[in-house]
């Protein structure tokens, strides 16, 4: 709960993200660790990155960035430019 009393959900990753060459064709990696827990999530592609992190997200966040574009009049997803 923060500070003036609104329940938040806050994560802080560190992102490794590389290039790999095999059989002639270049893909990313990525390796996600938690700062908080130390726990690391490793990716043989960034699709799999985007589904782990979008699993991650609460749906409240979600609705709230809907919510905000739509009081304020912006289409970004909730995304800041």
């Amino acid at each position: 709960m923060s500070a003036d009393g609104v329940l938040s959900h806050y994560t802080s990753y560190l992102l490794r993200v590389w290039r790999v060459c095999a059989q002639g064709r270049t893909t990313c990696r990525a390796l996600l660790e938690n700062v908080t827990t130390g726990e690391r999530v490793g990716f043989g592609d960034l699709d799999g990155l985007l589904v782990f992190l979008e699993k991650q997200t609460p749906d409240t966040c979600n609705e709230v960035a809907q919510h905000e574009s739509c009081a304020t009049g912006t289409d970004n997803g909730g995304q800041d430019a």
